[in-house]
Formats: C-alpha cells, structure tokens, sequence
C-alpha cells in the first residue's frame, strides 16, 4: 500500500512539471495582468504638501506619572507656563499629636525631578496650599485649575538639579496639622478638609524672550514629611514621623497657559491656504502641525496606470538655528478609517542630517486609498507626551528652501 501511494505521487510530480508554462520575459507575476512587459518600479518624490499649525484646545492633564511646572518663553511658541496641582494624604489615619509642649523638627516638600527643558540656569518656584482638592474621581484638562491659598514655601532649581530635591517649608502649616480636630484623620475624605493640596507654581510668570525652563516631577515621589519632638519627655507615646503621600497619580495634573501673542505659531494658525514657510509642535498646550498631501490620491488613482505602494517616507527638515534644543522624537498620529482609532508612530531626529524621517507602513495607506479615506486621514505632527513636555520645534513648510519630502517607491503596472 505504502509503495503505490509513492507511485501516485510521483506520478503527480511529473505531470504537474510538464505542465508548467514557460515564462520567457522571466517577469514573476506578469501573467496576472494584461501587459507582462508594462510591470516596474517607480520612486516619485515630487508630491505637493499643504502644512499649517494648530493649538490645541483640550489636553488631559490627570492620571499621569508625571506633572511638569515651569515657564518657558519664545518666538516660535510664544509664552507658555505650567502648575502643577497635587492632593497629599497621611501614610495612615488615626494619628495622635500633642496639643502642647512640642517643637516642629523638619516640614519638608520632596520633589522627584526626571526631565528638563529649557536654557535658564536657575528658575524660583513657589509652593501654595490650594482651597481645594484634586477629586481622584475626575477628569482634570489643562485649563482647570484650584484657587490658591496661603504660600507655604519657596525654592530654586537650575538645569543641573535632576533627582530627588527636598525643600523645607514653612513650619506653621506643620503646626496648623499638629493641632486640627482628630476627626480630620479620620480617613481621606476627612484629611481634604483640613488640607486640600498644594500647588507648585513659577514665582514669573512673564518671562523674557527665549529663557525659561520646564521641569517633570515624578508624582509617585513627591510628598511632604515632617518630624516634631516633645519638650516634655513624651517622645514614646508618639509616632513622631510624618508622610503625606501622592497615593494615587489621579491626585495630581497640570494647569497650562499659553499666550501665542506676536508669536510664529498665532501668525499661521489654523490656515492651509497659506502655503507656509514653517509650521510649529510645541508641548503642553501649544501647537501640532497638520500636514495635507493633494495631490497623491489622485496619482495613485490614475487612469494611466495601477500602482502597487511598496515604501511611504515622509521627512521634514527644523528650522536649526532655534534657541531651544530640538527635541530628539516627535510623533506622527494619522487614522485609517472612520472608525479606527488614531495610529501613531515615532519620527526620530537624524542628528547627522539634521531631518526627521518617519516610513509609514505602505499596507495601511493602500488600505485608505482602497475606501477613499485617504484625505482624511488628519495626519499630526506633534511633541510626544504633550502633557508633560515643554519641548518645541519649528519645521520648514513647502514653501520653504528646505520643504518636507513624500518618497513614494511603488510597483506600476
């Protein structure tokens, strides 16, 4: 049995050898079209752009691992400043304090600084109690802000200050939460009542012409701590050691301003019919760049050819004489249909050509022009983590000397 099956098959082998058809031109794939001489490669980089500048309206600010303060000021952007708003809560309730006969030992505000932008040597902050605190159950956007109350405290940082900073803080706020009814230690919804949050704020919020500096605070790291001691030899009934902690990053978001007046950004806003020399991305609540490409459904659709797209490269030029440090990614977002949700991508800065240069997969945009969705695909050109960067960049537009370039390589048949 096992010997007749080989029969078979060989049998099989054979015939189906023979009965293949030469193909003399040796174009692979020719014969599924009419014309198996007409198949080649075509690389076209000659697309039309259409470039212009967006601000941005809504940013979410709460939920995140990071909450960033700062000012920074330029002409590209303009003025932009950030707080940040953060609700504490003691390491645990049901504390005791002594109602007299104790000194304050240390008040102390801990900040876990991961990221700076910015050229100014040194910036002053300033530390508030707000009159109200962040509800862990909301949604907080970068225009929303907490009334301040009374300034707590006050520090410097310089471009070198990165890690964890502490900062003493005025010690009748430490007293103010020695001395309050223990019923406010009850539990967190209790504790708010007593001492909402704090907000960490620049102490200038007008800054000059190209200085400023933005600085990311960890917010699982931030906390306040204090230590007293008993002045009538009563240390051991008490826990003398204190943290209020950020229990939660839905404790905390940022409060963005943006003053886009006289600036590069506010003179090409929102108009594609410009033809612009430049376009701006700038971090919190600044600008993204929205790029437009007329001209290329249409080629692609041509009733002289079919093409097949094999490469999709997009790469834009920054304007480098910018006084702040160009950021080393930007990211490219762009849908695919009407009910996909935004795809984004990496576009990585080539120090050596000074370009940024993303490769969008060819699939997904044959996949729009397939449905005629391909001009309404909102391609954004944007900072990356928007909500906690004050990084900017401004890129050369089409009808600049350095203007962006499609590269398109693609099978025509």
């Amino acid at each position: 049995m096992k010997f007749n099956k080989l029969i078979l098959t060989g049998l099989c082998c054979i015939i189906a050898l023979f009965s293949c058809k030469k193909d003399d031109n040796q174009n692979i794939g020719a014969e599924l079209i009419d014309n198996p001489n007409d198949l080649s490669s075509v690389v076209k980089n000659d697309f039309s752009f259409i470039t212009y500048s967006k601000i941005q309206d809504t940013v979410i600010t709460s939920g995140f691992d990071e909450v960033i303060t700062g000012s920074i000021n330029s002409q590209e952007g303009g003025l932009g400043n950030s707080r940040c708003f953060i609700t504490l809560l003691p390491d645990s309730f049901d504390r005791t304090f002594p109602a007299s006969d104790f000194y304050i030992d240390y008040f102390n505000l801990q900040v876990d600084i991961e990221e700076i932008y910015g050229n100014s040597a040194s910036t002053e902050f300033e530390v508030f109690a707000t009159n109200g605190f962040v509800d862990a159950e909301g949604i907080y956007y970068h225009f929303d802000s907490i009334s301040l109350g009374d300034q707590i405290g006050s520090f410097t940082l310089g471009l070198s200050d990165t890690g964890v900073i502490s900062i003493p803080l005025d010690s009748a706020m430490a007293t103010k939460l020695m001395t309050a009814n223990p019923a406010y230690y009850a539990n967190a919804d209790a504790f708010v009542g007593l001492f909402p949050g704090i907000c960490i704020k620049p102490k200038n919020e007008s800054i000059a012409l190209d200085e400023g500096a933005i600085y990311n605070f960890n917010s699982d790291n931030t906390k306040i701590s204090f230590g007293f001691k008993t002045t009538n030899g009563m240390d051991n009934v008490y826990d003398n050691d204190m943290i209020y902690n950020v229990t939660s990053n839905k404790y905390t978001f940022s409060n963005f301003t943006h003053d886009f007046t006289g600036s590069t950004a506010k003179s090409i806003e929102g108009d594609s019919t410009l033809g612009q020399n430049s376009f701006i991305a700038q971090g919190m609540a600044g600008g993204h760049g929205k790029i437009e490409f007329p001209d290329f459904a249409e080629w692609y659709n041509s009733d002289t050819a079919n093409y097949l797209l094999n490469n999709f490269r997009i790469t834009f030029s920054p304007v480098t004489d910018n006084v702040f440090e160009l950021p080393d990614t930007l990211v490219i977002s762009y849908k695919i249909s009407e009910t996909s949700s935004n795809q984004e991508q990496f576009v990585v800065l080539n120090n050596e050509t000074s370009t940024y240069s993303v490769e969008i997969p060819s699939t997904r945009i044959a996949d729009a022009l397939n449905i005629d969705f391909f001009d309404k695909m909102n391609f954004t050109l944007r900072i990356p983590y928007q909500r906690e960067s004050g990084e900017i960049v401004e890129i050369h537009g089409p009808s600049s000397a350095s203007p962006p370039i499609l590269e398109v390589i693609a099978t025509k048949f």
